[in-house]
């Protein structure tokens, strides 16, 4: 049972994707700095689309998802970051388990943003989740994001090929050390 609806955060604040929210998310998925360690690179348009009404439809089920997130005093977008299952048919081979995920514009690189926003989603996710267990995983050569994922407490699994995709990632854990 979801007690409240999103994290909350002293300097950003999230919500759910609005319809005119998809050119955001086109601006951070087509940018080649975000997506250069995605296994499917920059996203146009069509896929953002697509991408963007996955998630719409991932919060319309169970009231959570990937959210955008903007910075309080200016109302601008700086990325997304949130809670989602994945369906090992799908995207990710962990079929059932809900997986911590953030994308931010890169001028929000190395200042400690996804750390904060990580911590605010995994403590969300274990106070508002019936589970024990939230994952993430990267590409084990993107640096910034496996520094990101220990400062967070994940635990290092494996490295793993997911054999939708083709990709090579590493897999962390995390277990609820946010009560």
């Amino acid at each position: 049972m979801i007690h409240t609806p999103f994290p909350t955060f002293q300097t950003y604040y999230t919500r759910a994707f609005q319809d005119d929210d998809v050119e955001l998310l086109y601006q951070l998925r087509s940018n080649f700095d975000v997506q250069k360690h995605h296994p499917h690179g920059t996203f146009s348009r069509e896929k953002t689309i697509a991408y963007f009404n996955e998630l719409k439809n991932h919060f319309k089920q169970h009231k959570f998802s990937y959210l955008p997130i903007f910075e309080k005093s200016s109302n601008r977008f700086i990325g997304t970051c949130g809670l989602m299952f994945f369906d090992a048919a799908k995207e990710n081979f962990h079929d059932d388990k809900v997986q911590l995920g953030y994308a931010l514009l890169p001028e929000f690189w190395g200042k400690g943003v996804a750390t904060i926003l990580g911590t605010e989603f995994l403590k969300w996710g274990f106070a508002n989740l019936p589970i024990n267990e939230i994952i993430a995983v990267c590409n084990p050569v993107n640096l910034g994001s496996i520094k990101v994922l220990e400062k967070l407490g994940g635990k290092y699994v494996e490295t793993v090929t997911n054999p939708r995709a083709g990709d090579v990632v590493s897999l962390y854990k995390f277990e609820n050390n946010f009560r």
